[in-house]
């Protein structure tokens, strides 16, 4: 058999010796690394950064055990918790840090910030605590999404959501635009994100893109209306609301706004110079949370409605 013999021609030795010796200076362009955060204690895992316009990171993912993160500790509460942190680029050290789990297997995936609030989403199993607030998994995981807000030298929870159904279900990513919280995950139907259900039974694993609107608390701009009362909470037919008197205010608006941030309740009342309270029917509705907002004049606040 005759072998036949192709040379390069001399544009591609030149091009080849050209890339040759060029090679070393385009790698020492690469940036070199400033520095480096080891997180001690048991097993951890960081998933998911995001970072804000003041030089603040912001981490979440998972731990086993103890953690340490610089002079903080947390200490899970079952087989793996998540978790969410700040950590200083000014101080180069770690300002707070948030557990959030139960006894079962927790983990975060992903985290975003905007302002002083902070999304963080993962999975969970059976019962988590985030913060005060209390999910119980419908099956074997479920996706959760929870806010916190970041006051500076700490942070607690503000809320917890989740979504899912009997299989396993996780949120792997988040982010924010104005008021619309987006959530990216995975889900093996039935699966459900409050009133939205998706029915088909399958073993198989499917993307979701699902968004909230989070109503954010006015609390620079709540005023007179900061003692607002609200019970009971959780409710069943209906709720009191007890409204203080606002100063130059002769009426209130309430508006009752599902998860997704939709209005689903809205009532305007007289507002006597002694203050009102008012009966806010929920009889209806979807059980699962709801933002009460609260205008009079120029004062506006929200709170948290739990309907079962």
């Amino acid at each position: 058999m005759k072998h036949v013999y192709t040379f390069p021609s001399a544009w591609q030795l030149a091009a080849f010796l050209f890339l040759w010796l060029i090679g070393p200076a385009a790698r020492a362009q690469a940036p070199a690394w400033q520095t480096a955060v080891l997180g001690n204690g048991g097993s951890s895992q960081i998933a998911a950064t995001a970072a804000d316009a003041s030089s603040n990171v912001y981490v979440a993912g998972s731990f086993r055990g103890t953690l340490v993160l610089g002079s903080l500790t947390l200490t899970s509460a079952g087989e793996s918790d998540a978790f969410v942190a700040k950590w200083s680029a000014a101080t180069s050290s770690f300002t707070w840090a948030q557990r959030a789990g139960g006894p079962g297997v927790d983990r975060a995936y992903g985290v975003a910030a905007s302002g002083a609030n902070v999304y963080v989403v993962g999975e969970f199993n059976g019962t988590a605590g985030f913060g005060a607030i209390a999910l119980v998994s419908v099956g074997g995981n479920d996706a959760f999404v929870a806010k916190l807000t970041d006051t500076g030298p700490s942070a607690s929870f503000t809320w917890a959501q989740q979504a899912g159904g009997p299989s396993f279900d996780q949120a792997n990513g988040v982010a924010v635009s104005g008021a619309n919280v987006y959530v990216v995950g995975s889900v093996t139907p039935p699966a459900s994100f409050g009133p939205l259900t998706f029915a088909r039974p399958t073993s198989s694993d499917y993307g979701f893109l699902a968004s909230l609107g989070d109503v954010v608390l006015a609390t620079r701009t709540a005023g007179p209306l900061a003692s607002l009362s609200l019970w009971p909470n959780p409710a069943h037919a209906a709720a009191a609301v007890r409204i203080p008197a606002v100063p130059g205010a002769a009426q209130a608006t309430l508006t009752l706004l599902g998860a997704l941030g939709r209005t689903v309740r809205t009532q305007t009342l007289r507002l006597p110079a002694a203050g009102t309270t008012a009966e806010l029917p929920v009889t209806g509705l979807t059980p699962g949370l709801y933002h009460l907002r609260v205008q009079a004049g120029t004062y506006r606040v929200s709170q948290r409605l739990t309907v079962e």
